[in-house]
């Protein structure tokens, strides 16, 4: 797997949201951040999931131009080691839930 590509500064975190993805599904992260192109900023989106190679990378202003998320990768699991030291639990459990509400 190549490593990140990126230098200091070019990238720059926005903000990362924990998904649990139901009781089934795997969990992952949506990383907010912007790349820097030339002068400008560029908003960009990843969704992360907790396996190595997992990754996916898109520009968010531009629909279907998506990147090569190996070359992200490092990058943005360094930034959710450093925001979250483990995954955030959920506020419940679904034993805990009315039987007739569905999660």
């Amino acid at each position: 797997m190549p490593r990140s590509i990126w230098k200091k500064g070019e990238l720059k975190l926005l903000y990362i949201i924990y998904h649990r993805n139901g009781v089934m599904g795997q969990p992952f992260r949506e990383i907010h951040f912007t790349q820097r192109v030339g002068r400008n900023y560029v908003p960009m989106m990843s969704i992360i999931f907790e396996g190595d190679g997992y990754c996916a990378v898109m520009e968010l202003k531009k629909t279907g131009c998506k990147f090569r998320g190996d070359e992200y990768e490092d990058v943005l699991r360094e930034w959710i080691r450093e925001e979250y030291e483990e995954p955030r639990e959920a506020d419940y459990r679904p034993e805990d839930l009315p039987r007739d509400v569905v999660v």
